[in-house]
Order: C-alpha cells, then structure tokens, then sequence
C-alpha cells in the first residue's frame, strides 16, 4: 500500500471501532490544514503517526510490515502450533480455530487476542503431546 491509501484503510478499521469526528477534521487538529493533498510530506507522517498511534491503542496495525511484524509472528506461532499438532491443512485450520474462537477474519485479529490465542494454542500442544506419551 501506498500514498493515501494506508490512510484510508487505516482510517476505516479504527472508524469500525471509535468515532474520530470528520476526517478533515482530524487532520486540521493535527496540521491545521483541512485535505490529505494540501500536506507535506512531513505533516502526512504527522498525521499517520497520530492516527497509528489510536489504531495501536486497539491492536489495529497499518497493514504494513512495519507496523504488523509483531501480530503477523503470533499468527505463524499459531499455524505452527496446528503443524506440530499434525493437522494435514495447518494453516486452514489455524485460521477457522482462531476465526471460531473470536468471531473476526484471521487476519484482523487484534494483537491483544491474538496473544491470547497463542497461549491457547500452546496449551493445546502440551495437551496433545501428552497425549502422546500416554499420559
């Protein structure tokens, strides 16, 4: 992603959960100008910083490897529990598990319940090992 487009798929998935007022009004608060294309580069990551900053606050991240590092390495810790569980499709199953578990697209799962999911899933393994030792 790029340009305004982080902006506005950022914008849309915190707007789901908190009401930021106007949008020209945010980003007057924050640069005193009203549109994404009256600003500089400077004052766009002025605003994006803010708005990410708010997304963070709900485990919202911008879909970016920088800002997503963290939630998309639960989620493999998560497929990999499902690998070590020998399910034939892992990841399909890692995915309709946490899907079932918190009623979200795998992939939007905050990082907060997503790190709740892995110690679920961490416990599944300890079970199903035991399991196979015979215990």
């Amino acid at each position: 992603m790029s340009g305004f487009k982080i902006f506005f798929s950022l914008w849309g998935r915190i707007s789901k959960q908190r009401d930021l007022g106007e949008r020209e009004e945010f980003i007057e608060g924050i640069t005193g100008k009203r549109s994404l294309k009256a600003l500089d580069k400077w004052e766009y990551a002025k605003v994006m910083d803010e708005l990410t900053r708010i997304g963070q606050s709900f485990g919202i991240g911008t879909g970016t490897k920088r800002w997503d590092a963290k939630a998309n390495g639960i989620r493999r810790r998560i497929i990999s529990n499902f690998h070590q569980m020998n399910y034939g499709d892992a990841v399909k199953e890692a995915k309709v598990w946490a899907e079932k578990q918190t009623k979200m697209d795998f992939n939007e799962i905050p990082q907060a319940e997503l790190s709740k999911l892995v110690g679920v899933s961490d416990k599944l393994v300890r079970q199903y090992e035991a399991k196979l030792r015979g215990k």
